[in-house]
């Protein structure tokens, strides 16, 4: 078995305008690295760096049922430092989940509070699955209306890359709320979506 220092020395190989660094596969799988990951190049001063690039992520979170404390209590347990709230409308019939007190009450955590309203669903969308009861039709009509306003997913996601993000609607369950499109049009960008 080689010594230490001697099988962490690698050769540089040029080719072309380019240089290849070989490094044994035992000696990766030592270090946690698997086939796909993504490598950041970092160069400081007389030597590079090789960090693996972590998928990045964003949560997902629905207030219904929850107390106000309870909810402020998961985002901070789960580190969020950033809740972007994607309702067309920041109004609650529960006065601590509307924007001012809901930032508010946020901002006592540390956690910054940004509204994105053009990321809710419409009304006239809404309709098919609170008042018609057709969810299909909803979540179709939903993806069909983002398309349009893409410059603001391009924004949530921004945001996601940058910090503990966490998106935010009324519906608990993901899976009739908007939140599970945005979820899978971040998901195709590379995210990891972790539903709270």
């Amino acid at each position: 078995m080689e010594p230490k220092n001697i099988r962490n020395e690698r050769r540089l190989i040029r080719q072309g305008g380019t240089f290849m660094v070989s490094l044994p596969k035992d000696y990766l799988i030592d270090l946690g690295w698997k086939t796909g990951d993504k490598i950041l190049v970092e160069r400081r001063e007389n030597s590079v760096m090789l960090n693996r690039v972590h998928k990045p992520r964003i949560f997902s979170i629905g207030y219904e049922g929850m107390k106000k404390e309870e909810f402020v209590n998961l985002l901070d347990v789960n580190k969020i430092s950033e809740l972007v709230d994607v309702r067309n409308n920041a109004f609650s019939w529960n006065r601590d989940f509307s924007m001012k007190s809901l930032s508010e009450n946020l901002a006592e955590k540390g956690i910054k509070y940004v509204n994105l309203p053009r990321l809710g669903a419409p009304k006239d969308i809404r309709v098919e699955i609170k008042e018609k009861n057709n969810p299909e039709k909803f979540f179709h009509e939903y993806s069909e209306w983002l398309r349009s306003n893409n410059p603001y997913l391009d924004l949530l996601e921004v945001l996601a890359r940058q910090t503990n993000t966490a998106m935010m609607c009324l519906e608990a369950d993901y899976r009739s709320c908007h939140r599970k499109i945005l979820g899978e049009k971040l998901q195709e960008r590379g995210f990891e979506v972790v539903q709270l």
